[in-house]
């Protein structure tokens, strides 16, 4: 179109240049514009406007052009960012918050009580082979005991069964999602199914019992006077679920993250499994670190979604939003304030 407009353009402006040549534009009698003049005057204007027609089109497709060339060589730069920095597998930490009332806990949370309370408001030993102390307050009081892997605190297995499997087996399902709408379907489906429909997303994992390489320990907030759960450990690249979407470190900081409690069966308990679920619905996330190619991120607070029967996952993101370096300025303000986010878990 805008070539037409152009060479007719160019072919007005031609013939109405020889017509100049071949005729008097004015009457030689009244020295007015005559006919032939009238002509001339109307082809230039027409010209003029079709070479304007002509300038303002050029303009526009020279502009959807660069927009088009732009968006190519974002597309390019993401290309090649991803290229560059492939997502290895990642380590996770998930410290959970139990609920300060744990369904045939009684026994335990009464002996922690009583440790928090025999070792008294400052200079408190640091450590013993039953327990350390990870965090104190500005007078030295003990504010976090966590208790060592053989250390005569822990439940006892035929005594306290159920907390014994919700302490001994904790774990977590995790979920990258890359797309924001998928999240809001994940979530409304979770929910319309009762909480038992398993997480989905672009880079899907678990992290718990059966992992030789996992970690877990227990520790007792004195403040909170409340029971801590964790779980740590590197993920086990066979069992990564990949849609292809997550492929990088890019991908994952502009992600979001969905995790939920993992409820494995535990194999001879001798409790009620309903009650072990019961507990695990309750506890919540206080802290997740997930730490990737050098990077890590660390979150604390959550958007949470449940099911008509008690069933919790918990979401945030996009991961960029929490980095390192934030996680490290809270930690600065919790040494002072001795204050974590409310833990959100089901009392």
């Amino acid at each position: 179109m805008a070539l037409f407009l152009k060479l007719f353009s160019t072919v007005l402006t031609g013939l109405f240049g020889v017509l100049a040549l071949l005729v008097d534009y004015r009457d030689r009698q009244t020295n007015k514009i005559g006919k032939w003049g009238k002509v001339a005057l109307a082809g230039v204007l027409v010209s003029s406007t079709v070479s304007l027609v002509t300038q303002g089109i050029d303009e526009r497709q020279n502009q959807l052009e660069g927009a088009r060339r732009a968006a190519e060589a974002e597309e390019l730069k993401s290309k090649l960012a991803r290229l560059a920095d492939p997502l290895a597998p990642p380590d996770v930490y998930v410290n959970w918050a139990l609920p300060k009332k744990i369904v045939g806990g009684d026994v335990f949370l009464a002996s922690m009580k009583d440790l928090a309370s025999s070792l008294g408001k400052s200079n408190s030993s640091a450590s013993t082979k039953d327990y350390f102390i990870s965090h104190k307050d500005v007078n030295g009081a003990p504010m976090d005991i966590d208790l060592t892997a053989d250390s005569k605190y822990h439940p006892n297995k035929d005594a306290e069964p159920n907390l014994f499997a919700l302490l001994n087996y904790p774990g977590v399902e995790v979920a990258i999602v890359r797309n924001p709408d998928d999240l809001k379907k994940m979530s409304e489906k979770f929910r319309q199914s009762g909480g038992r429909a398993s997480i989905q997303g672009d880079y899907v994992f678990s992290v718990g019992y059966g992992n030789p390489n996992v970690n877990t320990g227990v520790s007792f907030n004195v403040g909170e006077q409340r029971i801590y759960s964790n779980v740590s450990g590197p993920v086990d690249a066979r069992f990564i679920a990949k849609t292809g979407a997550v492929i990088s470190m890019y991908d994952l900081a502009a992600s979001s993250l969905v995790v939920k409690v993992s409820h494995t069966m535990v194999v001879n308990l001798d409790g009620n499994h309903a009650t072990l679920q019961a507990n695990r619905n309750a506890a919540a996330p206080a802290y997740f670190q997930l730490t990737a190619n050098g990077r890590k991120y660390a979150i604390r607070q959550w958007d949470v979604t449940e099911s008509a029967n008690g069933f919790r996952m918990f979401s945030a993101g996009p991961l960029s939003d929490f980095t390192q370096e934030k996680d490290a300025e809270r930690k600065r303000e919790w040494n002072v304030s001795g204050q974590f986010p409310v833990p959100q878990t089901k009392e």
